[in-house]
């Protein structure tokens, strides 16, 4: 199988955090989909993203 061509590069992820950078933002976390080439950077304090689910101690205490 060959290699494909990458679907985000690097420079477009510096070129994003660089951008947020300007703008003021603390960045917290950064998260790349290679898939669709989807480049989100979290704030620093954001809440986690609604795929992360419960805290699975909170789950056994009740």
């Amino acid at each position: 199988m060959a290699n494909r061509p990458a679907t985000v590069t690097e420079t477009e992820i510096r070129r994003s955090v660089k951008g947020a950078v300007a703008g003021g933002i603390a960045i917290g976390r950064i998260e790349v989909d290679h898939i669709t080439g989807k480049v989100i950077i979290f704030p620093m304090g954001a809440a986690p993203s609604a795929g992360v689910g419960p805290d699975p101690d909170e789950l056994l205490r009740r």
